[in-house]
């Protein structure tokens, strides 16, 4: 090497050319390694993913399923041409669920012809048999249709006014979906279906989850590609030559795959939100590769394969690895969310950005020690006329553009008041989806397809007869509410014995007044479904309510829950809490506002720490402050005036806005600081060169990265959509914060100095 201090100084760099082929067999064999790890990675949607963050939670779902069994389940609503209290449907319908109920993992099914069977099963034990005027097994149709539609248990629920809808609820065995994909079942439910001879359509929790996981495997596949086509078309109008175009693509694509080797060895599994780490990678990754090679190739011609290693790419190891810092701690910060989902997400995509920093920098390496750099094609000089163009606007109009920007803060921060928190985890789907088009079907015929459930502990005597009536009079009043369709409990099984007991008279459905008659009421419900009985009712005395509410958002889901608690009137010594996945996800959106905040905190006090590593000075440290919280208070705005709801997906933007847009400050401030060293007395002309220079790598490494992230308004997952145009729209928002308004307040700032 002609230059001893620099080949001293990036000895490692030159070490890394020389057993180059060393260092790629080393890649080359843990590639391999991370391929055969990430076989293991699966896809999960289940409910688990969305909202058990910590095992405490973990060990109370466990503890209300190891009691009253599975909250998981599949909605089954049947359409018949023709009523189905007619014969001929009727026993198709039968005929359908006895198929479905013996299906492996089915734990339960509650249909009107499951009913009927537990009432012909009492028949067949009475020994009165005169009370019931006809057998079910041989009425006829016009009595049975006005026996279904007067039975409190069958209508509305279980069947339609018209007769034509019929509904199935399939109750999942605990031990087979054990907080796991219900795919599976889900499946051989669908194949059962559509071999049958009744036109159906399906919905329910596991049925939502179960099409997340095959549109997030979909996804995976279809984003990376779009975006990998879009990248590299970019890089080649960029570079202008094949070399550095197929090496930084190479390099990026070996980091997705020690990704996905990570996500297997930490038993992580991807879900719908996480299915865009491989293209954020890929993204990211391209841009400290754009920087480097784009530095390199200002290097003279002449040099030698070391000298131009050490001359081009050593001076921008320190600012690739700083900004792969702070994306780090942009996605890392996601784990203070306390969301499965958004925390997993920044693990993936913090190991992958760290991965593309050790593969980027090894393939500039050799493409520099090749001399297979980037040409300069005109398209460069157009770059720099741009950049600096940005740049001199800053400086001849600083209180202009300080102005400009004041206001729109202004603007940004009165939108961002209009933000409004909330999700649902059918709404990830495409409005064009399957499974959305029968849900929104089945909740036309039959409100009430989601569920909240509640245990009742501490009572003294829960058995008592008082407690029972206390549990009825609690669900008669939340009935009255417009949001909750139905209820179920030991009391609803009570008051369908008490029916039989006295004829099947409709007004009987109730608790006995007398306790003698209720607890003969119990016997008899224990005798005919002493399963319904085991899953409401635990042996320690613990109760279980159901409530079916109409499907709504997180917010009022949370509402719901807590006019239902107001409702309950129990003993002092009792205690009525909610419980299930359905209703801690729904407390969970309840802290998505904190838990962005904390996010954005973590991430801008480790963020502050770079900046003031970097700049040094004050001076350079405001302008750096102002021109990375200009894009997140602008993308706040943005959010606010496009209405984008704040959701499990669009929780992240913030923190990972605030990790990303420091980059091309990071890049800035470093040649500013050189071109301020070589000009000490001309600080506007240090500016302008450092925007011709340095503001031509971060105009195009933003182009790429904007347009990559764009990729993901092609995603038919809303929220990932969303995430998409809200990034992308931020990395432009840093560009002009970096190019115009940083300009403007070093020129204020250092015109007050000199004053």
């Amino acid at each position: 090497m002609n230059d001893p201090a620099m080949a001293r100084r990036y000895f490692w760099l030159i070490w890394a050319w020389r057993y180059r082929f060393v260092i790629l067999g080393a890649y080359l064999a843990l590639t391999a390694t991370a391929l055969w790890s990430a076989r293991d990675v699966r896809v999960d949607n289940s409910p688990v993913s969305w909202v058990l963050n910590d095992a405490s939670l973990t060990q109370e779902y466990r503890w209300f399923r190891d009691r009253f069994g599975s909250d998981a389940f599949v909605v089954v609503a049947f359409r018949a041409e023709h009523p189905f209290w007619n014969a001929d449907n009727y026993e198709k319908l039968q005929d359908v669920n006895e198929r479905l109920c013996t299906l492996p993992g089915i734990h339960a099914c509650v249909s009107l012809t499951a009913i009927d069977a537990a009432t012909i099963r009492f028949i067949s034990a009475s020994e009165d048999r005169r009370t019931f005027l006809v057998d079910p097994r041989d009425e006829h149709p016009a009595q049975r249709k006005d026996r279904l539609l007067s039975d409190p248990l069958i209508a509305p629920r279980l069947l339609s006014e018209d007769g034509r809808w019929a509904l199935t609820l399939l109750n999942l065995d605990s031990r087979a979906d054990d907080l796991s994909d219900p795919s599976t079942i889900v499946g051989d439910i669908d194949r059962t279906l559509a071999s049958g001879p009744l036109q159906y359509a399906l919905t329910g929790p596991s049925v939502i989850y179960s099409a997340l996981n095959e549109l997030s495997r979909d996804e995976i596949r279809r984003l990376f590609a779009l975006s990998a086509i879009v990248i590299v078309v970019l890089m080649a109008v960029i570079f202008r030559r094949a070399a550095p175009v197929l090496a930084t693509f190479a390099a990026v694509c070996v980091s997705v795959s020690w990704m996905f080797g990570f996500i297997g060895l930490a038993g992580y599994s991807v879900n719908v939100l996480s299915s865009i780490a491989p293209t954020v990678v890929l993204v990211i990754g391209v841009s400290d590769c754009v920087h480097t090679l784009m530095h390199a190739a200002e290097q003279p011609g002449n040099l030698s394969a070391e000298d131009r290693i050490a001359a081009g790419i050593g001076p921008m190891v320190r600012p690739c690895f700083l900004t792969t810092l702070t994306t780090m701690i942009g996605f890392g910060s996601l784990v203070a969310t306390g969301l499965p989902m958004t925390a997993e997400l920044g693990v993936m995509v913090a190991v992958g950005v760290v991965g593309a920093f050790v593969c980027g920098m090894f393939a500039c390496v050799v493409v520099a020690g090749y001399g297979l750099l980037p040409a300069a094609p005109a398209i460069h000089e157009r770059f720099s006329r741009w950049s600096l163009a940005t740049v001199r606007a800053g400086l001849r109009l600083p209180r202009a553009m300080l102005c400009m920007a004041l206001v729109l803060v202004t603007i940004s921060v009165g939108y961002s008041f209009d933000i409004r928190v909330d999700g649902n985890p059918l709404e990830q789907l495409p409005a064009d989806h399957r499974v959305r088009r029968d849900a929104a079907l089945v909740e036309q015929h039959f409100p009430g397809t989601s569920v909240l459930d509640f245990v009742i502990t501490g009572s003294t005597d829960s058995s008592s007869a008082q407690t029972l009536r206390h549990v009825a009079l609690w669900e008669e009043s939340a009935l009255q509410r417009e949001q909750i369709q139905w209820s179920l409990s030991e009391t609803s099984g009570i008051k369908r014995a008490n029916q039989l007991l006295n004829g099947m008279n409709v007004d009987e459905f109730r608790l006995p007044d007398e306790d003698n008659d209720l607890n003969r009421a119990r016997w008899v419900h224990k005798l005919i479904a002493p399963h319904r009985q085991e899953a409401f009712r635990t042996k320690d005395g613990d109760m279980r309510v159901t409530f079916g509410v109409s499907d709504v958002s997180a917010i009022d889901l949370r509402k719901t829950i807590s006019e239902i608690l107001a409702l309950a009137s129990f003993s002092p010594e009792t205690i009525v809490h909610p419980v299930g996945l359905i209703s801690t996800w729904a407390e969970q959106f309840e802290n998505l506002v904190g838990a962005q905040i904390r996010s954005f905190a973590w991430a801008f006090v480790f963020v502050t720490l770079i900046l003031v590593a970097i700049a040094r000075t004050r001076r350079l440290i405001f302008v750096a402050v102002i021109a990375n919280s200009l894009p997140v208070i602008l993308v706040l705005g943005l959010t606010g005036f496009l209405e984008i709801q704040l959701d499990l997906g669009t929780v992240a933007v913030v923190s990972v806005v605030l990790g990303l847009v420091i980059d091309n400050t990071i890049h800035f401030i470093h040649r500013l600081r050189v071109e301020i060293h070589d000009r000490p007395n001309n600080t506007e002309a240090a500016i302008e060169e450092t925007g011709r220079t340095a503001g031509r790598s971060i105009f195009m490494a933003s182009v790429i990265l904007s347009t990559g992230f764009a990729t993901l308004v092609f995603a038919r997952i809303d929220s990932v959509a969303w995430f998409g145009i809200l990034i992308s729209a931020a990395l432009f928002m840093a560009l002009l914060a970096d190019l115009l308004i940083g300009p403007s307040v070093l020129k204020l700032s250092w015109a007050r100095s000199d004053t």
